[in-house]
């Protein structure tokens, strides 16, 4: 077999080994962490953290609940500081992401006193999602 075919293959193996696991972090305790920078100075514009605080079951899938927190350069917090979220995550590994409710979590720590609803379907975060 010529190297470059054992190379293809190797890879789709790879690839078929890794289908159906979930495109969104499902360890609990485990905490992401996201710097962005200015591309021409370097300088950082905010960091973004994800803590996956549990994780249950729910129908054949599971129940992510996280809290998500965008910080300023400084440190101080934006957006009225940490929302708590939750994400679906079906037996496939596809992820179900309501972006209304999560919305609404940032909403409600800006604006405390205010009532805060969304409607909507949740959208689709498909396992088989590839970076890029």
């Amino acid at each position: 077999m010529k190297p470059r075919s054992l190379t293809v293959l190797l890879l789709l193996s790879c690839l078929a080994a890794s289908a159906g696991e979930p495109y969104f972090c499902v360890r609990e305790g485990a905490e992401l962490c996201y710097e962005r920078t200015d591309a021409s100075s370097g300088r950082l514009r905010r960091t973004t953290t994800w803590r996956i605080d549990a994780v249950s079951a729910a129908g054949s899938g599971f129940r992510v609940d996280y809290t998500f927190t965008l910080r300023r350069p400084g440190g101080a917090p934006m957006y009225g500081g940490p929302s708590e979220m939750s994400v679906e995550v079906d037996a496939g590994g596809d992820v179900r992401m309501d972006l209304g409710a999560t919305m609404r979590a940032v909403f409600a720590n800006m604006f405390p006193g205010a009532d805060i609803l969304s409607e909507g379907e949740p959208t689709l975060l498909p396992a088989g999602m590839q970076p890029g």
